[in-house]
């Protein structure tokens, strides 16, 4: 959420349209064929990871996850449900909503792949090792290693365009807000001990 929002120059106020310069506006760079090569792309290394380190059964069932995910955004986005979803002014104007949304339908996602032992990819799959090694919560290390993630992203956005900080900031906290949304879901669902 905070990358796609500081880079887009959005900002927060009463005179600005809602959906389009909300704090949360995710404008793409990237077509939606290019998105999904990359997406699965980007998971290769971490599925490698994680079968060496995991699972052979762990990773084979999230390379399949990531590749049929890659397929469904593809298609997802034309359908009826998702067109509603995007009209409905109370869910795209408000970006607390938004988070909201967003944070339980990430939660559940994750945790009923967690459930059946695989992921979603990508930093889900370090979280579910440190939390296998551990035997603890996963929420804790997604909270903490996409926290770093956001932290990271919101300060050298600060650096390298200091006029936008509010936009960052902004843009940071309500990914925080996301992520504790996300994990509660994970940790509500997929109990470990």
């Amino acid at each position: 959420i905070a990358p796609r929002f500081a880079a887009s120059g959005a900002k927060i106020s009463d005179t600005d349209p809602p959906a389009e310069n909300s704090a949360i506006s995710t404008p793409s760079k990237l077509s939606g064929v290019a998105s999904s090569i990359l997406y699965a792309a980007l998971n290769v290394p971490i599925i490698t990871f994680a079968f060496f380190f995991v699972g052979k059964k762990f990773a084979i069932y999230s390379i399949m996850n990531v590749l049929i995910s890659s397929v469904f955004m593809q298609i997802i986005p034309n359908w009826e449900v998702t067109n509603a979803i995007r009209e409905n002014s109370f869910i795209v104007e408000n970006d607390v909503t938004r988070v909201l949304f967003a944070g339980v339908c990430t939660g559940l996602s994750s945790a009923i792949a967690f459930k059946g032992d695989f992921s979603c990819g990508g930093i889900d799959v370090l979280t579910y090792y440190f939390a296998l090694r551990k035997s603890t919560s996963i929420g804790k290390y997604s909270v903490a290693i996409n926290g770093f993630i956001v932290l990271l992203h919101t300060v050298l956005f600060c650096i390298n365009d200091p006029a936008r900080y509010d936009n960052a900031i902004i843009a940071a906290l309500f990914s925080i807000a996301y992520l504790f949304i996300t994990s509660l879901i994970v940790d509500f669902i997929n109990v470990r001990n």
